[in-house]
Formats: structure tokens, sequence, C-alpha cells
């Protein structure tokens, strides 16, 4: 499992700049007056390709839980359909736990997970996503028959879970600002770990710079 953790920690890393290479190459060819015209001009400034924002994930309620994540991302625009950034996800989960005698017990965490993504864009409107993010998480300790309690209390346990999620998504917006909609899946599922598989998201980006000035008049 730790070399395919390692392995697809490398590939996150390794599209975007394989995906670069590739559109180098092709710049590189001999293009028409028309597309050369019409074509938006390469931004000389860093700002034009910094897209800062976040998303809403891990929404989930169930008979007696509830679960929420806010996630800040940072991403560079590599070329025309490739970004690349950084992640850190937050999120509140509430359950109603029961002991061996069936008394029930409040437990709340507040989990963080870091992480790297890649987004390749597909027709302007769609796009296929990548991620790794390593997630520290709290969980009760399981006993015989039900949880432990302390003083009142559950007993927690801190651990990490290893997430890879692939998914596909819709984007919109103009050259300032996008808004995303997308569904994902965890590659890395298991039944031990405190999330379900499935990640549906909604989220908005910001440009930093001014990219509507680097195309031609």
């Amino acid at each position: 499992m730790k070399r395919w953790i390692f392995f697809i920690f490398l590939l996150v890393l390794a599209l975007p700049g394989m995906a670069q290479t590739g559109y180098s190459k092709k710049s590189k060819k001999k293009k028409t007056r028309s597309e050369r015209t019409n074509r938006p001009l390469e931004s000389d400034n860093f700002l034009d390709k910094v897209w800062v924002g976040g998303n809403l994930s891990d929404l989930s309620f169930f008979n007696n839980s509830f679960r929420f994540g806010l996630t800040p991302v940072g991403a560079i625009q590599l070329n025309k359909t490739v970004s690349a950034g950084v992640m850190v996800r937050m999120a509140y989960r509430y359950e109603r736990l029961y002991d061996f005698y069936g008394n029930s017990y409040k437990f709340e965490s507040f989990d963080v997970g870091p992480g790297i993504f890649a987004r390749f864009d597909i027709m302007d409107k769609y796009f296929a996503h990548i991620e790794f993010e390593h997630a520290f998480i709290e969980q009760p300790v399981a006993g015989p028959g039900g949880i432990i309690v302390e003083n009142g209390k559950v007993v927690t346990v801190s651990t990490t879970e290893n997430y890879v999620y692939i998914g596909i998504g819709f984007l919109s917006g103009g050259e300032k600002a996008k808004f995303l909609t997308s569904l994902h899946y965890n590659v890395l599922d298991d039944i031990n770990y405190s999330r379900i598989p499935w990640d549906f998201r909604i989220g908005m980006l910001w440009n930093l710079g001014t990219p509507s000035a680097s195309k031609e008049k």
C-alpha cells in the first residue's frame, strides 16, 4: 500500500510537468497569421497565473452524525489547460455514540488534511482532477460492545489517513473568477476510514492578477 501511495504522489507531481513539456513543444510549431493575431498573449505578470479560493466538501447527514468540510486552495496556471496547487482540508465532524450500556455521548472532532492536486481543463467547461491528501484524523476508541468513556468523555486516538481522489467537474465564470462543481472518488478507500469514498464539492477561484490585460485588443 505504501508503494502505491508513493507512486501516486509522484504521479500528481509529474503530470503537470509532462503536460507543460508537451504544450511547449506544440507552441514551437509555426502559427498561421490569424492564429498569431487572435491568440492570447502570454503574460509576464506572475500573479496572472495565480488562483486562490476554496471549496465546500465532506457535507453529509446521517441519523446521528453531521460532517462539513472547508478547503482553502492555491494554484498556478501552468498553461492553457493545466493547473497545479496546494490545499488544506479542514473538516468538522459531530456524532452521537453509544457505550456498552446504551448511554449516548457527544463526539466532536476537527480534522485537518494538507494535500496537492492537479487540474486538467477540457473544452473550457469541464475538467479532470487528481489529488493526494494526508489527513490527520481524531477517532473514538472502540471497546467491547461500544466506545470507551472516561470521566464522561469519549476516549479518542489521533491517526492519519491517506486519500487519493480522482474526479470530474464543471467549470464556469470569466477570466477573473471561476465557479466549480465536481464529484470525486477516493481510490484508496478503506472500511476503517472515517470518510465515505465519494465527495461532492462546490467552490470558487479568483485570479490575483489582471488576465484580461494579457490579450490583444
